[in-house]
């Protein structure tokens, strides 16, 4: 599936996540796989409790951040196309 700024981005319930100092650790139960994600990732990760867009996201990381918005959403699309890879998260 090809991934839009339209695309609506929710969690595998599968995944078991922490938060240790300012990054947080992923578990996968299926593949046994752990991940390390920055800030960043983890404030993404964070607004993820509920389904979002990737528009939605960026919104969001665009004023927290103060970032320029076509590299938000270019960077955002490049993590959420990783975390799909990794069946971290599912795209609609």
């Amino acid at each position: 599936m090809s991934i839009q700024l339209e695309s609506v981005i929710t969690k595998n319930e599968n995944i078991f996540s922490g938060q240790i100092d300012d990054e947080l650790v992923m578990v996968s139960i299926d593949s046994g796989s752990y991940y390390v994600l920055n800030s960043t990732a983890l404030r993404i990760w964070e607004l993820l409790e509920s389904p979002l867009s990737i528009s939605e996201i960026c919104d969001k990381l665009i004023k927290e951040y103060e970032i320029d918005p076509q590299a938000c959403r270019t960077e955002v699309v490049k993590f959420v196309k990783l975390l799909e890879e990794k069946q971290i998260i599912t795209v609609e």
